[in-house]
């Protein structure tokens, strides 16, 4: 696995990637996507938890660094700094 831990880093993968991670990676964005719209403590927490498994599942998948060559524009941190 890439092990890269950019949370929801969107990456435009090559046709080699194939149509696993292809797929992992919209589950991710959509993840991502519900973390941002949470209403509730409680609501951001479970969307956080779904988010961060979906997150494992995508770097679970075996890919070679050929398979994530492009362009990357990070669309979710915990780190404040990078803000």
């Amino acid at each position: 696995p890439c092990g890269l831990g950019l949370a929801g880093a969107e990456v435009r993968m090559s046709a080699a990637a194939g149509g696993t991670a292809q797929s992992a990676k919209r589950d991710l964005l959509a993840s991502i996507s519900s973390v941002r719209r949470a209403r509730s403590p409680d609501e951001y927490a479970r969307a956080k938890s779904a988010m961060l498994d979906q997150l494992s599942h995508l770097e679970s998948i075996p890919s070679q660094r050929a398979d994530i060559d492009g362009e990357w524009t990070l669309v979710y941190s915990t780190d404040a700094k990078a803000l």
